[in-house]
């Protein structure tokens, strides 16, 4: 009789079972044939209309992976201001993160193009972490930004960014290698062997320069200081100052832009103004 009440007793539990896998069996066959090339037209429409990017997507399909089920977006493209980023794929699942157990979905993405590769994890919340690896600094829109200013050579950085009332805070570390950099009151590029800094941004100054630290053939500098909160870019104050030690062939030209240069090709120097008319002293 024992034997005949456990087995009655253990059959709601196998039904459960069955329909749990019954219906994880036809959600996998949903996710596999979902027709993702409408949705990635209706992504890129309504991206388009709501916001400045114009976003195309040549197509889009289901990925499964070892960490679980994503989506797959290839052959993106997105134009904004004029520049545009174009990128071979990018990958999204959900990410694994207690996040989720507070009603804070989170997704893990995984980028790569000509400009380079990434990865991290965007919240609900508004925080966003990422890794960057090989990145292409020439086809960054420094100048754009900071019209006089260029910057060349491959980079690997970590940024943990969030977004609050004030606008995005948080840190921004890198590393780069093999470039160049001009700005506004030099004379000429200064090409680099390496090139790192800690940045911090948000709280109270636009970007706080925690670290900066410049390696190369001609020139070795460091940075620090701060770009204070304006309007525009353009207009922030900066409070900067700079140590750097020339070649001796880079002291005439350096004196000629107005650099105070001792004899053994160092200087302490302080920038101040704004970053369309910096002033170095």
């Amino acid at each position: 009789m024992e034997s005949g009440s456990g087995s009655r007793r253990s059959r709601p539990v196998r039904v459960v079972w069955i329909a749990a896998a019954g219906f994880l069996l036809v959600a996998f066959f949903i996710y596999l044939g979902f027709p993702y090339d409408r949705l990635a037209d209706v992504v890129a429409a309504e991206a388009s209309q709501s916001t400045p990017i114009q976003l195309r997507i040549a197509g889009m399909g289901p990925r499964l992976g070892l960490a679980g089920p994503g989506i797959e977006l290839t052959g993106v493209r997105a134009t904004w201001e004029g520049e545009t980023l174009m990128l071979d794929y990018a990958r999204l699942r959900p990410a694994w993160s207690l996040a989720w157990l507070r009603g804070q979905p989170v997704v893990h993405a995984e980028v790569a193009g000509p400009m380079g590769d990434g990865w991290g994890t965007v919240g609900t919340d508004g925080r966003w972490k990422a890794d960057l690896r090989d990145v292409d600094l020439a086809r960054m829109p420094l100048g754009r930004l900071w019209p006089g200013s260029d910057l060349t050579g491959r980079a690997d950085a970590s940024l943990d960014l969030r977004r609050v009332e004030e606008g995005v805070q948080g840190a921004l570390t890198f590393e780069a290698r093999d470039g160049s950099l001009a700005a506004p009151g030099l004379p000429v590029a200064i090409p680099y062997d390496r090139l790192s800094g800690e940045l911090e941004i948000g709280g109270d100054a636009l970007v706080s320069v925690k670290a900066f630290q410049l390696e190369g053939p001609l020139v070795s500098a460091e940075l620090s200081g701060s770009i204070g909160r304006a309007r525009s870019f353009q207009a922030a104050p900066l409070r900067l100052q700079l140590r750097l030690t020339a070649d001796p062939s880079l002291r005439a030209p350096l004196e000629q832009a107005g650099l105070r240069i001792g004899r053994d090709g160092s200087a302490r120097l302080h920038i101040s103004g704004t970053p369309s008319r910096p002033l170095v002293r």
